[in-house]
C-alpha cells in the first residue's frame, strides 16, 4: 500500500492524472474499510484534476456517506489516528465536493456543502501522540505511552495531508462561490479573511477587486495585506500546521556519544531513506551499562591535564553561555532573513496597480507599473495590464502596441486576447484581426477568448449571423464568460434586434454586475428608442462603475441634450474633451451644442483647432461654415462650405448646397437693396 500511495503522489506531481485515477481505483477496491475510503477520496481528487467533474462529484458523495456523522463534527476528546484520518477526510471531501459543484455551476450545493466546514468545531490533529511520518520512504513510527506500533492509518493520513486545503483555501473557495452567485457582501467577507490568512492568494485579491467597492464596505487597501509581516505570519502558520502532522520527538538522548544511540539513529536514517518502504525500528533507546574496567585513555589524559577541575568547569560554563548567546543571535538574524520575502514588495505594487485598474484609475495604474523592477515590468502579465488600461482609456492605438508586445513575449497566451481582438475591431484592422483569430483557434479551440476573436473578425466584415454563432460558441464553452454575452448583444443591435440584445445584456449583468459595457448597451438601446429616462438610468449606472470613460460621458451628455438639460450636457461634453483631447468627436459635439444655443463665438473657438487638425473633415467644415454665417462672416462661411462640398457626398452635399444658396440669396438681397443717401453727407 505504501508503494501504491507513493505511485499516486508521483503521478500527481508529474501531471499524469489519468494514471493517478488508475492507482486510486485500485486503492478504492481494497477490503480494508479505511483504506478503501481514503482510496475513493484520492480517486475523486484525481478525477477533479483530470476535469471529470461528474464522476468526481459522484465519488465524493459516496465518500461523505461512508464517513460516520460523528467524524463529520469531531470532538477534541478522541485522539486516535483513525479519528484524525476520518476528520481529515471529512474536511477534504467537503472542499473537493464544493469545488466540483462550483465547476459544474451547482452553486447552491457548493455553498451548502462548504458551509458545514465553517459551522463545525475546529478539526485539529491530535498531538498527544508523537508522530513521525516518512511520506516518501514509507517508514514511520509512533510513540505514545512508551508503546511502539505500526498503523496504516498514519500512512494514509500522511498522504492525504499533502492535498488537504488549509483554512485560507477554504475561505477563498467559499468567497468565489458567493462571488459567482453574485452575493457580493458575503463573498467579500470570506475573500478578505482568506487574504488575511494567506497574502499569496492572488485569486482572492483579484476577485475582491473585480467586485468593486461599495459605500457600505471597507475600502480595499493592498498595503494592508501584502506586507512582510503578513508573509512571516503565513510562513509561521504553515510551520505550525506541519508540526500538527509531524511532531519531533521531545525526548533527547542522555549521552550523545553513546555508541548504541548513534547506531540506532544511523539505522533509522538508512531505513527511512530506503526506496522500499520498511518497518522502522522502535525509537526507544536503552543506555549501555557503565564501563567497569576503568576510565578510558581519553578520560585519563583529561584528568592529567586539568589539575584544578572547579575553575575549568566555571570557564566552560561561561564559554557555553557565550556560545549559546551567539548562536541565539545568529539564529534570530537567520530567521529574520528567511522570513522576509523578496517578491512581496513586487506583489504589493502589482496589487496596487490592479486595484487602480479595476477602479478605472488607469493613469495611476500606468504610473505604478513604471515603479516595478525591470524584470517584473517586462513580464507578459504587466504588458497585458498596461494594454487593458489603455483600452479602457479608449486609446486603441497604444493598446494595440502593448498587446502586440504581450503576444511577442508569450505567443501562446490566451488571457486578454478577447480585448485585443476588440482593439483591432475598433481600429478596423481586418488583416491583423483575422491573423489573431486563426492563431487563437488553432492553439486554444476550447477557450472562449478564441471564439470571441473569430466573432469580432466576422463582425468587422459585417457578417453578423456568423459572428453571433461564434459568440454563442464562446458562451457554450464558458456560460459565465461575460464579455461574450456583451458582444452578442452588440451584434443584435447591428441587426436591429433590440429584444434579443437586451436579453444578452441582462445575462451579462447577471454574470458580472460591474460589467459597464452591458449597462452601456442597454442605455444605447433606450436612447435609440427615445426612452431618455431609462437611457439616463442605465448610462448613469455605467458611469458609476467607470467614471473615466469618455464614450460613456459623451453619451450621457447626448441624453441630457435630448432632455433639454443643456448646461449639464455642455459640462459632460467638456469633460469628455478633457479626458481625451486627441479625439475630435468630443469637442465636435460640444461645438454643435454651442451653435444650437447660439453661442457661436465659443463654438468658433472650439472648431478652429479641429479644422486645422483635419481640414478635409466635411462635418467640421460644414459646421464651421454655419458658425461663420451666424457671425456674419460671409467670406469665411463660403470658404468653409466650399471645402466641405469638395469632400462630401449624398445628403451632406445637398445640405451644403442649400446653405450656399442661402448665403447667395442674402448677398443678392443686400446688393439689390436701395441706397439711402444722407443729405448731410453730400457736401
Amino acid at each position: 500500500m505504501a508503494a501504491a500511495l507513493a505511485a499516486f503522489r508521483q503521478s500527481i506531481a508529474a501531471g499524469f492524472f489519468a494514471n493517478a485515477v488508475f492507482v486510486a481505483e485500485r486503492l478504492a477496491a481494497l477490503e480494508a474499510e479505511t483504506a478503501a475510503q481514503a482510496g475513493r477520496l484520492l480517486l475523486a481528487y484525481a478525477l477533479l484534476l483530470n476535469r471529470d467533474f461528474l464522476a468526481a462529484k459522484a465519488t465524493l458523495i459516496k465518500v461523505m456517506l461512508d464517513i460516520p456523522f460523528t467524524h463529520q463534527h469531531p470532538s477534541s476528546t478522541d485522539s486516535t489516528p483513525k479519528h484524525s484520518l476520518l476528520s481529515l477526510m471529512s474536511k477534504m471531501s467537503r472542499f473537493l465536493l464544493a469545488k466540483t459543484c462550483l465547476e459544474l455551476g451547482h452553486l447552491r450545493e457548493a455553498e451548502d456543502c462548504l458551509s458545514k466546514t465553517f459551522d463545525s468545531p475546529s478539526e485539529d490533529y491530535d498531538s498527544s501522540s508523537v508522530m513521525q511520518l516518512d511520506l516518501f520512504g514509507g517508514g514511520m513510527t509512533i510513540e505514545n505511552d512508551e508503546t511502539a506500533c505500526y498503523d496504516w492509518d498514519l500512512l494514509v493520513l500522511g498522504t492525504l495531508s499533502l492535498y488537504c486545503p488549509d483554512d485560507a483555501s477554504m475561505h477563498c473557495l467559499m468567497g468565489l462561490i458567493h462571488k459567482q452567485a453574485t452575493t457580493y457582501s458575503l463573498a467579500k467577507i470570506y475573500l478578505t479573511k482568506a487574504l488575511e490568512l494567506n497574502p499569496y492568494l492572488w485569486i482572492a485579491f483579484e476577485a475582491l477587486c473585480d467586485m468593486g467597492e461599495s459605500p457600505d464596505t471597507v475600502q480595499l487597501k493592498p498595503q494592508k495585506y501584502f506586507t512582510q509581516d503578513a508573509s512571516t505570519k503565513y510562513l509561521n502558520s504553515c510551520k505550525q500546521q506541519q508540526q500538527k502532522i509531524q511532531i519531533e520527538n521531545p525526548k533527547q538522548p542522555a549521552d550523545p556519544t553513546d555508541a548504541t544511540t548513534v547506531a540506532t539513529t544511523t539505522s533509522l536514517v538508512e531505513e527511512q531513506s530506503s526506496a522500499v518502504p520498511v518497518l522502522g525500528p522502535s525509537t526507544r533507546r536503552t543506555r549501555q551499562p557503565p564501563n567497569t574496567a576503568g576510565p578510558s585513555t581519553r578520560d585519563t589524559k583529561r584528568t592529567k591535564i586539568s589539575a584544578n577541575p572547579a575553575p575549568l568547569q566555571t570557564q566552560n560554563s561561561q564559554t557555553h553561555q557565550s556560545a549559546q548567546a551567539s548562536t541565539t543571535t545568529s539564529t534570530t538574524t537567520k530567521n529574520q532573513e528567511q522570513s522576509s520575502c523578496p517578491v512581496m514588495p513586487q506583489i504589493c505594487t502589482l496589487a496596487r496597480a490592479y486595484h487602480c485598474f479595476q477602479s478605472f484609475k488607469c493613469a495611476e495604474t500606468l504610473a505604478l507599473v513604471k515603479t516595478l523592477p525591470e524584470a517584473e515590468a517586462n513580464s507578459a502579465r504587466v504588458f497585458e495590464l498596461v494594454a487593458r488600461a489603455y483600452f479602457e482609456m479608449a486609446d486603441y492605438r497604444v493598446a494595440e502596441e502593448w498587446f502586440a508586445k504581450t503576444r511577442n513575449l508569450e505567443p501562446h497566451r490566451v488571457s486578454g486576447m478577447d480585448i485585443y481582438s476588440s482593439t483591432l475591431w475598433h481600429l478596423r484592422k481586418e488583416v491583423a484581426l483575422s491573423h489573431l483569430a486563426h492563431e487563437l483557434v488553432d492553439l486554444h479551440r476550447m477557450k472562449p477568448e478564441a471564439w470571441c476573436a473569430i466573432g469580432n473578425c466576422f463582425s468587422l466584415k459585417r457578417e453578423h449571423d456568423v459572428a453571433l454563432k461564434c459568440f454563442t460558441r464562446a458562451v457554450q464553452i464558458n456560460p459565465n464568460f461575460t464579455y461574450a454575452h456583451t458582444l452578442s448583444g452588440h451584434e443584435y443591435i447591428s441587426m436591429e434586434d433590440h429584444d434579443k440584445a437586451m436579453q444578452c445584456f441582462r445575462t451579462a449583468i447577471r454574470c458580472d454586475k460591474r460589467h459597464y459595457n452591458a449597462w452601456f448597451g442597454m442605455g444605447y438601446i433606450y436612447l435609440s428608442q427615445e426612452k431618455y429616462d431609462l437611457a439616463e438610468f442605465h448610462l448613469n449606472h455605467a458611469l458609476l462603475i467607470n467614471h473615466a470613460n469618455p464614450i460613456l460621458v459623451v453619451y450621457m451628455g447626448l441624453v441630457n441634450e435630448k432632455k433639454k438639460n443643456t448646461q449639464l450636457a455642455l459640462t459632460l461634453y467638456k469633460r469628455a474633451s478633457t479626458l481625451r483631447p486627441d479625439i475630435p468627436l468630443y469637442p465636435f459635439r460640444l461645438a454643435t451644442l454651442l451653435h444650437a444655443l447660439d453661442r457661436n463665438q465659443e463654438a468658433l473657438h472650439v472648431l478652429k483647432p479641429l479644422a486645422e487638425q483635419d481640414p478635409c473633415e466635411s462635418a467640421v467644415q460644414f459646421l464651421l461654415g454655419k458658425v461663420f454665417a451666424k457671425l456674419g462672416d460671409t467670406t469665411g462661411a463660403m470658404r468653409a462650405f466650399t471645402v466641405a462640398q469638395d469632400v462630401a457626398s449624398g445628403k451632406v452635399a445637398a445640405a451644403i448646397r442649400d446653405e450656399i444658396e442661402k448665403i447667395g440669396l442674402v448677398a443678392a438681397s443686400a446688393a439689390a437693396a436701395p441706397l439711402v443717401v444722407d443729405d448731410n453727407m453730400m457736401f
